[in-house]
């Protein structure tokens, strides 16, 4: 069973959601509360609200694409994870960059996990909690299947747009980028 163990993945991106990359930091609470808060109540509002997702179909398309890139944006910062490794001689400072690109690497297994996740739960939706034939909710995603999917889709939106600013950020210090062209310079 440990094939299928989770946890790790999890686990890894917790350990990202930290306020800096050393033991014994502090949890990045407002990081957390948006991450995993905003799908929870998102869930539980369409639960109770009884909302419909009305066009099930784009989302899955969406997350399936999605799923896909997310494993080849790992197949890339792996390998620039492995250069890095090489450049790189111990304290030399580069530890801050290699944990970048690994607190990344943890939140796009997130997503390949959520999409797989969203993708199961909308066939499942397609096939068994779809609207009543001639009436306005036909077609649409209805009950628990509904709720989860705007959860999970909430959840990989919010970690994508996570994810976006560490990578940018990996990219222009491991490439040296000039503080004429990077976008974290202010001036």
């Amino acid at each position: 069973m440990s094939r299928f163990n989770l946890l790790p993945l999890l686990r890894g991106q917790l350990k990202g959601l930290t306020l800096a990359a050393r033991a014994g930091t502090p949890a990045d609470i407002a990081a957390r509360a948006i991450l995993y808060g905003i799908p929870t109540l998102l869930t539980l509002l369409a639960l109770l609200l009884d909302w419909k997702l009305a066009s099930p179909v784009p989302i899955l398309t969406a997350v399936s694409l999605l799923a896909g890139g997310t494993l080849s944006a790992f197949s890339s910062i792996s390998t620039l994870r492995l250069k890095l490794t090489d450049w790189s001689e111990e304290g030399d400072g580069r530890e801050v960059d290699r944990e970048s690109l690994d607190e990344s690497v943890a939140h796009l297994f997130m997503i390949a996990l959520a999409c797989a996740f969203d993708a199961a739960i909308l066939v499942v939706g397609l096939n068994f909690a779809l609207g009543d034939k001639g009436t306005p909710d036909e077609g649409a995603l209805t009950g628990i299947t509904a709720g989860l999917a705007m959860g999970v889709t909430a959840y990989i939106f919010l970690t994508f747009v996570m994810v976006l600013p560490r990578l940018y950020w990996a990219y222009t210090k491991m490439n040296r980028v000039s503080r004429k062209m990077s976008g974290f310079d202010a001036t």
